[in-house]
């Protein structure tokens, strides 16, 4: 009965043993594919700050662009109307009556007779 017991103890020991090796085994394949894991993300993170610092740079560029269009317009746009032959387009249009060629003060414009101020 002692030597059943020795051989159970002994048993057991081994059976601990092995199941301690396994998980360490297991430990050590989990740590490194952590490691792994990490190793990836910090690439990733490293990617995707890249891709935002280029991207501000890239709308930096566009917006410093358009404020010089839009600098660039507002000066030719004052350059170009102070010449004097572009005046006359600035000026309003001057109708010609068809029958005598004539410039007419203004158009003729129909009369609103909703109102009721031309009634007798």
């Amino acid at each position: 009965m002692v030597i059943a017991l020795i051989l159970s103890m002994v048993a057991a020991l081994l059976i601990g043993i092995l199941i301690g090796l396994n998980l360490r085994k297991n430990s050590k394949a989990l740590n490194t594919e952590l490691e792994e894991t990490k190793k990836l993300l910090t690439h990733y993170q490293n990617t995707v700050n890249e891709h935002v610092h280029k991207t501000h740079e890239i709308m930096e560029s566009i917006y410093q662009q358009f404020a010089e269009l839009q600098k660039h317009s507002q000066e030719y746009s004052v350059k170009l109307n102070l010449d004097p032959s572009r005046q006359s387009l600035l000026q309003p249009k001057v109708y010609i009556d068809k029958k005598t060629n004539q410039p007419l003060s203004a158009p003729n414009i129909p009369k609103d007779y909703a109102n009721g101020s031309d009634e007798k």
